[in-house]
């Protein structure tokens, strides 16, 4: 089993500060075929919050209910994707959820399942409603390959 700890280890340049990803990458049907479709992210140390902001996130990530299947003892919040409230990158920092602004994806270290150096990654879509189910999309978070920076801009 590979720990959190040892997860955030491995992306410790990535944490709290805009990242950005195709989002095609999550889509299981996906051939590589398509035009990148670039969405804003925020990977972070969910144990840096305090239990309210945990609690708070989670609860307005899921208001309008919680998959069947998400186990926060086994699956592990990671990752936001979805729309960034600022550009202003003074404003992203460790314990800053804030920035936030309307969540498309929440992401989730599987720590129970992971092996060597790899933990798999999983999905919710939450863009309106949390889907009934929590989805794999990669056997590893490096595999997502997100870049620094604002997702760019389309003409």
């Amino acid at each position: 089993m590979v720990t959190y700890s040892e997860t955030l280890e491995r992306i410790k340049d990535k944490l709290w500060k805009p990242l950005h990803l195709d989002i095609n990458k999550l889509d299981e049907d996906n051939d590589g075929s398509a035009d990148p479709n670039y969405f804003n992210a925020l990977l972070f140390d969910i144990t840096k919050a305090d239990e309210d902001t945990r609690l708070f996130l989670l609860e307005d990530t899921f208001d309008d209910g919680m998959p069947d299947d998400l186990d926060f003892e086994t699956k592990v919040p990671i990752g936001i994707i979805g729309q960034l409230g600022t550009e202003d990158e003074g404003e992203y920092g460790e314990g800053v959820f804030g920035v936030i602004a309307q969540p498309d994806f929440m992401l989730f270290a599987d720590i129970e399942n992971g092996e060597g150096n790899k933990v798999p990654i999983y999905a919710v879509d939450i863009d309106g409603t949390a889907l009934e189910e929590i989805r794999k999309v990669a056997d590893d978070i490096t595999e997502l390959d997100f870049k620094n920076g604002f997702a760019p801009q389309e003409d």
